[in-house]
């Protein structure tokens, strides 16, 4: 069943039942179909067919979802893009995609007026747009919501590009199919979230990243359960929206479950419905002491933009600390020099390979020598650091570029990242690494962190505890006290080589 028989489907069978709530507006599933079929008419009036790229530079909103699921109605190829996307590699990711069509809100379109011969859409608003684009909302209110489409849509078809971004080098896409959102959101939702009839779920991810897309959204639809979208993260007020609208499913970063350990005072968690947590790799003693004061279900995976998600844990299979077993489309290994696989504790390269042509990955956009340095006899090269231990469950080290000699040690970031957090009076932090090209032991590590409220932080005191405890030399840390700071799944790590 394809996603566009799917919507029709579930318009059909849940009719007036809520799907999605954005601001105290809730949309059922057949309105939100209808909206759907009015955006697909906008995009045939525009010409937009099979195979063209749509690029969406929008926050997140409900028309965000009608433009997304008419693509795929079409079968056109969405490229969602963050909001604070430098402008070039914004231009970049323009010409590499070759984008026919750019929808974009009020505040992009004004530092993005010198791109020429593509054509825009603005969402928002304003009755006067500047020259060049065309208003998203005229052609809404007079489109019709009757679709005749004649479009054949295979499961192996690309739905999006999803690009991530180094700090260093061009943006990179990888394409992810119609099977691949199909496939992975009924997995997670049903074989490793269990969901149960009267679920609420929400991600603290926006819109244009692939974990929210594919199993938040995806799950929600595939599951029949409503999902909750916020146009902010909530880390201060987190409890307050979990009450107010009865999430039971929440996907998190690391810094949401940091910053709950810091806030939130035993004599102060409210009663709430929320029974999972779901998210990245955290450490065994946060996930213990997560746990143990919420009382909360937390689970980890791994996600990766090119392969989706090829490992995590579950009902039946959880280790603390871990990112869980290979889920069920996947079988996954650990790679050392020669492409061989390494003993059982040993670190490595993680390698993943798909148990069926339905569950292949699509590869990445346009990059030929990239896409064959990332496979080998089957099996896609993650680049990622991680072992397995005799039970085979896996845990995730870092980007095998994201570590630092220290002693003839390797360090990731992520281990400085959790130790700076475990600090008094820290309630969260990023750390950025800047290495030497030719040399591993020489490096800087610039941290930054956000103190809890009201709090004063001895910063001294915190350089030497990670100095004496991961044997981190005193003059190579900086730290930068700051009142925010945006984090991502795919990048709040980085590495300058």
């Amino acid at each position: 069943m394809s996603i566009r028989e799917i919507l029709e489907t579930k318009a059909e069978k849940n009719g007036e039942m809520p799907f999605v709530s954005y601001n105290n507006q809730c949309v059922s599933f057949r309105d939100f179909n209808t909206n759907i079929n009015k955006a697909v008419n906008v995009f045939q009036l525009l010409n937009i067919k099979k195979g063209d790229k749509v690029c969406l530079l929008l926050p997140d909103c409900l028309e965000y979802l009608y433009l997304w699921f008419a693509l795929a109605k079409i079968g056109a190829v969405m490229v969602p893009l963050p909001m604070n996307i430098e402008q070039h590699k914004f231009r970049y990711i323009l010409e590499q995609s070759a984008v026919k069509l750019i929808i974009i809100n009020e505040k992009s379109a004004s530092r993005n007026l010198k791109i020429k011969n593509k054509l825009f859409l603005l969402h928002g608003d304003t009755d006067d747009p500047p020259d060049g684009f065309i208003l998203l909302k005229n052609l809404t209110s007079s489109s019709s919501d009757k679709v005749n489409i004649k479009t054949n849509i295979n499961g192996n078809d690309p739905l999006a590009i999803f690009y991530s971004f180094a700090k260093q080098g061009a943006p990179i896409g990888s394409v992810v199919s119609h099977s691949n959102y199909i496939n992975t959101g009924r997995m997670w939702i049903e074989d490793i979230i269990e969901y149960k009839k009267d679920d609420i779920l929400h991600s603290s991810l926006s819109l244009n990243h692939p974990c929210t897309q594919i199993l938040t959204v995806m799950g929600s639809l595939l599951s029949g359960c409503p999902f909750i979208m916020r146009e902010k993260s909530f880390i201060r007020d987190f409890w307050e929206v979990i009450l107010e609208h009865s999430i039971t499913i929440f996907f998190y970063t690391p810094q949401i479950i940091y910053a709950l350990l810091n806030q939130t005072e035993e004599s102060n968690i409210p009663d709430t419905n929320l029974r999972i947590v779901y998210g990245p790799r955290i450490s065994k003693e946060l996930w213990i002491m997560f746990e143990k004061r919420f009382g909360i279900k937390l689970l980890s995976g791994y996600w990766h933009d090119a392969s989706g998600l090829c490992l995590s844990n579950n009902k039946f299979h959880t280790k603390l600390g871990s990112i869980g077993v290979p889920t069920k489309y996947y079988d996954v290994g650990i790679w050392g020099e020669n492409n061989k696989e390494l003993p059982i504790g040993q670190i490595g390269e993680m390698v993943v390979k798909t148990k069926g042509p339905e569950y292949e990955f699509s590869g990445y956009y346009r990059l030929k020598d990239k896409n064959r340095e990332s496979w080998q006899n089957g099996w896609f090269k993650t680049g990622d650091a991680a072992y397995r231990d005799v039970e085979g469950y896996f845990y995730y080290i870092d980007k095998i570029e994201k570590c630092v000699l220290v002693n003839g040690t390797s360090i990731s970031a992520a281990e400085i990242e959790n130790e700076v957090n475990a600090y008094p009076n820290v309630l969260t932090s990023t750390v950025e690494i800047i290495q030497s090209e030719s040399d591993l032991s020489s490096y800087i590590i610039n941290v930054k962190i956000i103190p809890k409220k009201d709090k004063q932080l001895d910063t001294h005191s915190l350089i030497e505890s990670c100095g004496e405890k991961l044997g981190l030399s005193i003059d190579h840390m900086e730290i930068e006290i700051v009142g925010d700071f945006s984090h991502s799944l795919t990048n709040r790590l980085k590495l300058t080589v």
